[in-house]
């Protein structure tokens, strides 16, 4: 597993651009250990589960946890599943979606930051 990043930390460029490899993307959700972050495995699945069962199109709105979490889960059961270099074409397009996600939550966070604190 890579360094741990906190949200507190993560900046836009950290997060992978959306035409990322897998390689890079594994790397990225290495950063972030749900398992230490909400307690137990079983808490975990349900996040994950959770999400992914209100699909791609959802418009609720994920708390960067939530889905850095998501994207915990997708690498972990690639990894333990093993079924070939990289997932699926479907499976790729949800994990990018995630990607995606997180970018925009992190962009739109460090927004609201230069709000509170302009450059002076």
């Amino acid at each position: 597993m890579a360094d741990d990043l906190s949200n507190d930390f993560l900046n836009w460029e950290d997060v992978p651009p959306p035409d990322a490899t897998w390689a890079v993307i594994l790397r990225f959700a290495g950063t972030f250990s749900a398992y230490r972050e909400l307690g137990s495995t079983e808490a975990v699945a349900l996040v994950a589960r959770r999400r992914r069962k209100s699909g791609l199109k959802s418009r609720r709105l994920e708390s960067l946890t939530e889905l850095r979490t998501c994207l915990f889960w997708e690498a972990r059961h690639w990894h333990w599943t093993g079924l070939g270099p990289e997932p699926e074409p479907r499976q790729m397009e949800y994990i990018r979606s995630l990607i995606e996600r997180i970018r925009l939550r992190v962009a739109e966070r460090n927004t609201r930051k230069l709000r509170r604190h302009p450059a002076r």
